[in-house]
């Protein structure tokens, strides 16, 4: 559900859902990437730096 609404711009419900599958335990790159993405868009740009740190740190993203 979380990419249906994130293809359609709906990122405060799609970060809801993605947050509801971190909270299982999933550390996925595309999550983490797309969680960031989402809290960057509905305002939550400090929140979203944590998300891209994480990447960052397992050398997963590159900060240019």
């Amino acid at each position: 559900m979380g990419d249906i609404y994130f293809e359609r711009s709906q990122f405060d419900k799609s970060l809801e859902c993605y947050l509801k599958v971190e909270e299982l335990g999933e550390k996925d790159f595309v999550l983490n990437l797309n969680i960031g993405f989402c809290m960057n868009e509905v305002g939550r740009s400090k929140e979203a730096l944590k998300y891209y740190l994480k990447l960052v740190k397992r050398k997963l993203l590159k900060v240019i």
